[in-house]
């Protein structure tokens, strides 16, 4: 069976650009200034892919095999891929873009060690011995980061002392 693409192979379309196609949701987001042009085409082919796919599995010729079921794990993957991107770029902006404080660090933290504790106990639940090593590891880094917030910490204090 093949494998979902990778969002990292989908080309952007970029917010706005008078070369690209539109893809429309039946209006723009005037309020904002954002529209979803940049991600419609995309996802409107990875969704077409879900569904080849989750007709083919539907189709094979074991029983257990449903539709249904590979739309659920392909939405999990899915998920777990914006996820990952959203903290790789929040990670990333916030290194440049904010001056250091620690509680909200902290808070930042501790939410995010939550959640993975949650994605660990439901891929325990579903038996998904990938996910349940994933958020194992996952929790590991977020002790590690919190760790490594205290020496922050003192790094920020020690430079605040100092006024440097």
């Amino acid at each position: 069976m093949a494998k979902l693409p990778l969002f990292e192979d989908f080309i952007p379309m970029g917010f706005g650009s008078t070369n690209s196609a539109d893809f429309g949701l039946g209006g723009s987001y005037k309020n904002t200034g954002y529209n979803m042009d940049a991600i419609v085409g995309p996802v409107e082919t990875l969704g077409n892919h879900v569904a080849e796919q989750a007709n083919s599995y539907d189709s094979n010729d074991n029983p257990e095999h449903t539709a249904e079921a590979y739309i659920k794990e392909a939405k999990k993957h899915i998920n777990e891929k914006i996820d990952e991107a959203c903290e790789s770029y929040s990670a990333m902006s916030e290194a440049t873009d904010y001056e250091f404080n620690p509680n909200e660090a902290a808070a930042r933290l501790k939410k995010r060690e939550k959640e993975n504790i949650q994605r660990y106990r439901a891929a325990q639940e579903r038996g998904d011995n990938y996910g349940i090593e994933l958020y194992e590891l996952r929790i590991k880094m977020d002790k590690i980061d919190l760790e490594g917030l205290k020496v922050q910490t003192a790094i920020h204090d020690l430079k605040k002392k100092y006024g440097k």
